[in-house]
């Protein structure tokens, strides 16, 4: 492959990170959150964390959804895991992808209400859009959270055919083991 060619393949990755940690953000900020529903992964745990600031502690962040700052925080020890494991180009894509995802979760404003009135359909709409995202976001190379996991057992070895399906990421993993789903859940219940 020529230098070019290399070039503008990293190139033409990066803007799907960009803007799939884009529309992922409106998928989330605009159609799910006004609803008062979560995310799962990582950016569920982010909401769940934010949730608990803003209702339990009573904390005021005005009219910022401090979401996607917790998320990056969340995200820090899993960016070293890509540095250290899975090499300076996916810890790139890596860095670059949470941060695009974390300021346009902070900056994108989270309405009052949703912009569609009817729950399903918001939901379903939030659901394409963000996922949409999410696919743009693989395609340039990693979303962080869960990802950076999942690839990081494919690099040491756990399984040598191929990339690991994310059901075998959660249930492989010992951060999602039984008590961690489980506690999830829980804390997910009392909210």
């Amino acid at each position: 492959m020529s230098v070019k060619s290399d070039q503008k393949k990293q190139i033409t990755g990066l803007l799907y990170s960009v803007c799939g940690g884009v529309l992922f953000a409106a998928g989330v900020n605009l159609f799910i959150t006004p609803l008062d529903l979560y995310n799962g992964g990582f950016m569920g745990i982010a909401q769940l964390i934010r949730t608990f600031l803003t209702s339990a502690l009573h904390l005021s962040f005005g009219q910022t959804d401090i979401a996607g700052i917790i998320y990056f925080i969340v995200n820090l020890p899993l960016l070293y895991l890509a540095w250290s494991k899975m090499g300076r180009g996916f810890f790139f894509r890596t860095v670059v992808t949470v941060i695009v995802e974390t300021a346009a979760l902070t900056f994108i404003p989270v309405p009052e209400r949703s912009l569609i009135d009817d729950r399903l359909t918001s939901c379903v709409i939030g659901g394409l859009v963000a996922g949409f995202g999410t696919g743009l976001v693989l395609r340039g190379g990693s979303s962080g959270g869960a990802w950076v996991l999942e690839d990081n057992k494919t690099i040491v070895g756990v399984n040598s055919y191929g990339p690991v399906s994310e059901e075998y990421a959660y249930e492989g993993s010992p951060i999602f083991d039984e008590n961690f789903e489980s506690l999830y859940n829980y804390v997910l219940t009392l909210m």
